[in-house]
């Protein structure tokens, strides 16, 4: 059968259309080379598969959008595009180092610009970047703008591990407005092991929920529990320990209310 050459040319597209969904590494050079092209074709890059390697460069048609002041088309709908990427092939995944910058500066340059009608872009940026181990810049830069957004202060307040710098700058903010309600996240920043001297004599719930934030194991946060458990705060240590799947924690703390 002879197929007439315009439906072999619909074949031909539908085909390579296909292609670029399951391996858009061969193909997103040939699909998207500018900011309007992710725009245009969005529908197709959503359903992409997509790798380390072809969402790199996808990452880099948005930094060089920015880096070059260049016109921005319909910015929402475009992130909807890494958004979904990120959702269906990366999630809990630790990024390589190319596109952490990558998303890091999109999440930097992003804020710097924020009109209220991009915060969405800025907020969903900060989410992606959890749980994601930063280089020294990078968290001083995040440290250097925490009293400006609430995004950035959860990414300080919410580090996957230890970290000097951030470790000082919880020190350093105790006493400040910027941390007003996030006291216990701040705690968990500096228990490490034990209750470090610099904290002892605070506030007994927010201590316990600082136990509970801390990068801890859970074997460690059971000792550091029951050390801080009595009467003043049983209803934080009971739901922590809840949480944490801790039912000596109840037992003991039992058995310490009944001697009082």
């Amino acid at each position: 059968m002879i197929i007439p050459k315009e439906s072999q040319n619909a074949v031909l597209k539908y085909l390579d259309v296909e292609l670029m969904k399951i391996t858009p590494a061969a193909k997103i050079t040939e699909y998207v080379s500018k900011i309007d092209d992710v725009y245009e074709k969005r529908a197709i890059l959503k359903e992409c598969r997509w790798d380390f390697e072809s969402f790199d460069y996808l990452l880099s048609v948005f930094v060089k959008t920015l880096a070059n002041n260049s016109r921005f088309v319909k910015k929402v709908d475009c992130f909807k595009v890494v958004r979904l990427a990120i959702k269906r092939n990366f999630c809990g995944c630790q990024f390589p180092k190319e596109i952490l910058d990558k998303l890091f500066y999109l999440f930097k340059e992003f804020h710097q610009l924020i009109p209220p009608s991009h915060y969405d872009i800025v907020s969903w940026l900060s989410v992606t970047l959890k749980d994601q181990v930063l280089n020294d810049e990078q968290v001083d830069w995040l440290i250097q703008n925490a009293a400006t957004d609430e995004t950035i202060l959860n990414r300080l307040l919410r580090y996957p591990k230890w970290n000097k710098s951030i470790e000082r700058w919880a020190t350093q903010s105790l006493d400040s407005e910027v941390i007003e309600g996030r006291e216990s996240e701040l705690y968990g920043i500096l228990i490490k092991n034990k209750i470090p001297d610099i904290l002892k004599g605070k506030d007994s719930n927010l201590m316990a929920w600082g136990i509970y934030y801390s990068n801890n194991t859970d074997k460690t946060k059971e000792k550091l529990l029951l050390d801080v458990a009595d009467k003043s705060n049983y209803r934080s240590v009971c739901e922590i320990a809840y949480r944490l799947n801790l039912p000596n924690v109840v037992t003991e703390l039992i058995k310490k209310i009944d001697k009082a």
